[in-house]
């Protein structure tokens, strides 16, 4: 993928400030906000999803090392959870990243989560995304469906075999 192995990198970040749904929604809002400054600096947001207690941003770097100090202080830390470096694994962290509303209970359908870049790329809405890049990891549009209705086990069984 990258020439060093390290192009695509995976953060997570918890705590989003708010306890009322009105507050939740602002602090969503602010922080799809904060997410759409990224592209101006010296990566590309490939993937997000924001929830509550759990959001996962993926990134491709651009130039440079990106670094925890370059993403935004909202609320809570950002962790870096992987650089990926097998395209495999990365298809199936950006479909799992998107359906992580429903695998944490707080969405019964992924693809109408509001706070996750899947309808941005799946419509090819203009938005802090890079569609065009993101439908090229997967070869089709078709395929990045295929990609986030297949059993998510398999990112696991990527995971231990690649080691990321």
């Amino acid at each position: 993928m990258g020439k060093r192995g390290s192009e695509y990198i995976h953060y997570f970040g918890r705590d989003i400030r708010g306890s009322k749904s009105e507050q939740d929604k602002f602090a969503y809002y602010q922080l799809m906000h904060e997410l759409s400054t990224l592209n101006k600096r010296k990566y590309t947001v490939m993937a997000f999803c924001l929830m509550k207690d759990n959001s996962h941003i993926i990134l491709r770097r651009k130039g440079s090392e990106v670094s925890q100090s370059h993403l935004p202080d909202w609320s809570g830390s950002w962790k870096k959870a992987d650089v990926i470096i097998n395209l495999k694994y990365l298809r199936l962290l950006i479909a799992y990243v998107h359906r992580l509303p429903v695998e944490h209970g707080i969405s019964t359908n992924f693809q109408t989560y509001p706070y996750t870049s899947f309808t941005d790329i799946l419509y090819n809405r203009k938005s802090m995304i890079s569609v065009s890049d993101v439908l090229k990891l997967y070869g089709s549009r078709e395929y990045f469906l295929e990609m986030h209705r297949a059993v998510l086990q398999d990112l696991y069984l990527e995971r231990i075999e690649f080691g990321s």
